[in-house]
């Protein structure tokens, strides 16, 4: 049977031996999931990317329900936007989901649009870019939208095999490639408060400085997402490995199997990391679930100062 899991790549500081890291931590615990198949409030249709605000508040892109959901910590529902179309406003599946430090959200979409749409936090429209093409500023069938503390807006841009960096009103800034081969089908992205960029892609979660110079990688077979907390740990989800793996220098920590019932995964999609309080908690979108899962976990590794730590302080 085809497996799934949820993979945590770590990075420990140095004087951690790995033994001592991954004794150190505690493998994440399942605290609660919302929603099932449906196209009413709080129920889903393959449901895919999934962000977190700097109040907290949880963003899924509901694929094919063709909006985006809006729900506290706790998956009570807020809001919800978006109907099927062309316009500005209307999405014909949107795929990824991010929000910035002013709590405008970003959304990214495949398939016919191939483009980004930015929206205030009650999800009024504000503004468009992207059409299906190679060019600076054209896409083919994006997937993934991150942003970083100054706004600037990270697209996975998947058909041309790239990360896409603008302004956040659509300026295009610069490309970012993949050594050697470069990326095979790019899905995700995160940038944590330094300015580092992770890209998830098939095989592998890549890490990059701000400057776009490659870093480091972990395997992560069939990577389809990626985010970071703020100890310097990386999150993946996986659609097809047995199990979920933390990396920790050469050794690494394992969790998740493949299954119907809380903390198991059938398709996971999309993740989003949030820390409050010290605690660190894990959103998992799952495509064949129709679901949100909540997971907390208590890393002990310290790590420079990330878009997590810098969401609590704005929350303060």
């Amino acid at each position: 049977m085809k497996k799934h899991a949820l993979v945590l790549l770590l990075g420990v500081a140095p004087a951690l031996s790995a033994a001592a890291a991954l004794h150190a931590q505690q493998t994440p615990t399942f605290v609660l999931r919302w929603g099932s198949l449906g196209d009413s409030d709080g129920l889903f249709n393959e449901p895919r990317g999934i962000a977190v605000g700097t109040d907290g508040h949880v963003y899924v892109a509901d694929l094919n329900n063709d909006r985006i959901q809006k729900f506290d910590a706790n998956g009570n529902f807020i809001l919800t936007w978006g109907s099927r179309g062309l316009g500005g406003g209307k999405f014909m599946g949107p795929w990824d989901v991010a929000v910035d430090t002013s709590g405008n959200v970003y959304t990214v979409e495949a398939n016919d649009n191939h483009r980004i749409q930015k929206f205030d936090h009650n999800g009024n429209f504000i503004t468009t870019w992207g059409s299906l093409g190679s060019a600076n500023g054209e896409f083919e069938n994006p997937t993934g939208v991150a942003v970083d503390l100054a706004g600037n807006v990270y697209v996975a841009d998947t058909g041309n095999g790239r990360i896409q960096k603008f302004d956040g009103d659509g300026n295009f800034i610069s490309n970012l490639f993949a050594p050697g081969t470069g990326f095979r089908g790019p899905s995700g992205v995160t940038v944590d408060a330094s300015g580092s960029v992770y890209v998830s892609d098939d095989v592998r979660v890549l890490k990059f400085d701000r400057d776009g110079n490659f870093i480091t990688s972990w395997d992560s077979p069939c990577a389809s997402d990626v985010d970071v907390d703020d100890h310097g740990n990386v999150y993946s989800v996986e659609l097809c490995t047995p199990l979920g793996r933390m990396f920790t220098g050469g050794s690494s920590f394992v969790w998740g199997t493949d299954g119907g019932v809380d903390g198991q995964f059938l398709e996971p999609r999309g993740i989003a990391v949030d820390s409050s309080g010290g605690q660190v908690f894990i959103y998992v979108s799952d495509f064949q679930r129709h679901d949100i899962q909540k997971f907390q976990v208590t890393p002990t590794s310290v790590r420079p100062v990330t878009w997590s730590a810098v969401k609590n302080k704005l929350r303060e």
